[in-house]
């Protein structure tokens, strides 16, 4: 009979009522302000793909319609009077969404910044995309890291056991792939400092050649008989490498003669 007497109780739907005219107000605001603001950038930038106004678009873009119903519903929550464990639950999932919603922020400003370094519209010119594809995973996994081990820390759950876990894993992966390991940062290496890029013709030891491919673990040159060499890219940054491509200048050193009887003036 107290069942029955609860769900009969007329504050109880009136609290549900305002709750749910409450989350529909706050998201179709929250929905109409979002969009606006992507239309204005969008529109702002509408020839500038590489300018910050179109980055800034794309990442509001991807802000994620279900997280704005969370953070309506979390907002009308707060209008009527809830226990003290409600409201400890629901500043749990406060935390929760924005940490998702910036997660999802962050991951699309990575990869779109990543996609305008490959096509050249960031003003630096091409950048390799191997390099670019590492840097971007390796920033990627460290904010879904981060992102997780705060949603769990912020839920009371002990992280401690687990960064150390991670941690010992990590080392012990590094030193099972240490030579693989020791290539993709050569190649991250040669994709930030560019001592060569495809097409350059270098000279390294034996080997001369022109650049075909920079790998995330191997070189690929053409050498100038015809046949691929493979050099993996730690052991190429260890040579001396002559890069003939970017030559400015080229300095000849050559002899000549002249008959002791020439004239002085034709000497001169």
């Amino acid at each position: 009979m107290e069942q029955w007497n609860i769900w009969l109780d007329r504050n109880l739907w009136l609290n549900v009522a305002i709750v749910v005219v409450a989350t529909a107000l706050i998201y179709s605001v929250l929905r109409a302000v979002v969009g606006a603001v992507h239309r204005r950038l969008m529109a702002w930038s509408k020839d500038q793909d590489g300018s910050w106004p179109h980055f800034v678009a794309v990442v509001i873009g991807r802000t994620s319609r279900l997280l704005l119903l969370a953070f309506s519903l979390l907002l009308a929550l707060r209008l009527p009077e809830l226990p003290g464990s409600w409201q400890s639950a629901l500043s749990h999932t406060w935390f929760v969404a924005l940490a998702l919603q910036v997660a999802l922020w962050v991951d699309s400003g990575v990869r779109l910044w990543s996609r305008s370094l490959v096509m050249g519209k960031s003003g630096g010119g091409h950048y390799n995309p191997v390099m670019t594809t590492i840097i971007s995973i390796m920033i990627l996994i460290v904010v879904w890291s981060v992102m997780l081990l705060s949603i769990l820390a912020n839920l009371g759950v002990d992280i401690t056991a687990l960064v150390a876990s991670l941690g010992v894993g990590g080392i012990a992966v590094a030193l099972a792939v240490q030579t693989v390991l020791s290539d993709v940062f050569a190649s991250l290496s040669i994709g930030v400092d560019k001592p060569f890029e495809i097409g350059d013709f270098v000279v390294f030891g034996e080997v001369a050649g022109t650049i075909e491919h920079i790998g995330l673990k191997t070189t690929r040159i053409r050498s100038l008989s015809g046949e691929q060499v493979v050099c993996a890219n730690a052991d190429l940054l260890r040579q001396i490498v002559h890069n003939y491509k970017r030559m400015n200048t080229r300095r000849i050193v050559f002899k000549f003669g002249i008959n002791y009887d020439t004239p002085s003036d034709k000497v001169r």
